[in-house]
């Protein structure tokens, strides 16, 4: 695993490894359900940061060429933004 992301508000985190995946947990469902990932998204190149908005309505995904800003929806995520950076490999809300 690449990175590990944690929102304030909602009881979520992200989590970004070399499968070239991101995947949003639900820590809450996940502590009396079977520990499933709530959502899933994998992308054709390799993932190397990822931030989780403090209120857990954004994650952004660190590429080797940029990054990108998604809306954390129901069953997808949404690009909103997308920023080209070298080597983007630390990204962070503040």
């Amino acid at each position: 695993m690449h990175c590990i992301s944690s929102a304030i508000t909602k009881q979520i985190f992200a989590t970004c490894s070399e499968d070239n995946t991101v995947k949003i947990w639900n820590y809450y469902e996940s502590e009396t359900n079977d520990k499933r990932g709530v959502l899933s998204k994998y992308f054709k190149e390799e993932p190397l940061s990822v931030t989780v908005h403090p209120f857990g309505i954004f994650v952004t995904v660190g590429f080797a060429n940029g990054f990108k800003v998604f809306a954390i929806l129901t069953d997808a995520l949404f690009v909103l933004k997308e920023v080209g950076l070298s080597n983007c490999r630390i990204v962070k809300y503040s």
